[in-house]
């Protein structure tokens, strides 16, 4: 898919560092296109590899909130909760 190959490519392109930010950020991106299901899988991605940064988790949260209902943002929060 083109959206996979400009996400590569952009991974390439920046530093490591910036990695998360861009998955995130795509992630977003994803949501808003009409691609639910892409961007929860990219966000799921993220929050496996960095399970303590809450900011990721809130952004997943509030993209689930707007795109998946009350019902999906309370099954993320309740994993939030339960990350040691």
């Amino acid at each position: 898919e083109a959206a996979q190959r400009t996400l590569d490519r952009a991974l390439e392109a920046v530093p490591k560092r910036k990695h998360v930010k861009l998955i995130s950020k795509f992630a977003l991106t994803e949501y808003r296109q009409g691609s639910a299901e892409r961007g929860k899988t990219l966000m799921e991605g993220v929050v496996s590899s960095y399970p303590k940064r809450i900011d990721l988790w809130s952004v997943y949260v509030d993209m689930e909130m707007k795109h998946g209902g009350p019902a999906a943002a309370r099954a993320v929060l309740e994993r939030v909760v339960t990350v040691k």
